[in-house]
């Protein structure tokens, strides 16, 4: 199982709930230093500022284990963007790419000009917005501002930011 949890506030803690099997239970948290305590049943994960990965052993009296993986992401380092993208055909920054798009539901992009047009919008974002208009036709050079709706859980959400079009 992989699990993903986000800390807007870099304060927090993982809980592991076990069910099944035979008490007492062990616990491993694994992260990438290998610390370990076999009988934390909560992992302190306070500070996180970037994405951290842990894997969950939990073992039963009996020997049988059980393994989950957890991400846990800083929401502000999740979702951060590129700033400047250049769409000139050479495959390096050619798209607006933001951190985590792949973990949340119902991505709609929406790209504004400075002075608040639409000139872009797409259901179900994957990444791929490299500068065009809804006519796939390429901006021109400049500051544009972008509006991210997502779903997170059962609430819809949005994230705010600017990217810049350089192309020369």
């Amino acid at each position: 199982m992989k699990y993903c949890l986000f800390l807007s506030n870099k304060r927090g803690g993982a809980e592991a709930s076990v069910k099944g099997g035979t008490p007492n239970y062990t616990y491993q948290w694994i992260d990438l230093t290998t610390i370990t305590n076999p009988v934390q049943t909560t992992k302190d994960i306070s500070g996180v500022v970037q994405e951290t990965n842990y894997q969950l052993i939990v073992t039963d009296i009996q020997g049988c284990k059980d393994t989950a993986l957890l991400q846990i992401f800083s929401r502000n380092l999740c979702l951060s963007n590129r700033a400047i993208i250049t769409p000139n055909g050479d495959e390096r920054n050619e798209t607006l790419a933001i951190k985590c798009l792949n973990i949340f539901e119902q991505k709609r992009l929406e790209i504004y000009t400075r002075w608040g047009n639409l000139v872009f919008m797409v259901e179900d974002y994957d990444g791929s917005w490299s500068g065009t208009d809804m006519n796939g036709n390429l901006l021109p050079d400049g500051a544009y501002f972008f509006v991210l709706h997502y779903l997170d859980g059962d609430a819809m959400r949005q994230e705010k930011g600017s990217v810049t079009i350089l192309t020369e």
